[in-house]
């Protein structure tokens, strides 16, 4: 089974290329796309579990927004899409995510 595609977006050109290279600083790599007349940073990792890296995507994309003065985001991973909000405080930025059980998939 492939993992699906992250998508952060509702950007525009020069945000996805900044974005990329915040997002690259943490180890994550995404290249820019554009799709439905929108620009969005696309992260695939074939050999990396979905559900944690959407975890250290949305940490990495709280921090980058609060350090851009930007609000929110959209993230997409498969048919989901939420919002992802700006983190309030440094120590919020930077504390591990783990996904809540309500999160995690039903075996």
């Amino acid at each position: 089974m492939v993992a699906a595609p992250i998508r952060v977006g509702m950007l525009d050109s020069a945000e996805a290329a900044d974005l990329v290279d915040a997002l690259a600083v943490r180890g994550l790599i995404g290249k820019p796309v554009a799709a439905d007349g929108e620009q969005w940073v696309e992260l695939h990792e074939v050999h990396e579990d979905t559900e944690r890296l959407v975890a250290e995507v949305t940490a990495a994309v709280e921090a980058w927004l609060a350090d851009r003065g930007r609000e929110h985001v959209e993230i997409r991973v498969a048919e989901r899409s939420y919002p992802v909000h700006a983190a309030s405080t440094l120590t919020e930025a930077l504390r591990p995510r783990r996904p809540s059980r309500s999160d995690r998939p039903r075996s």
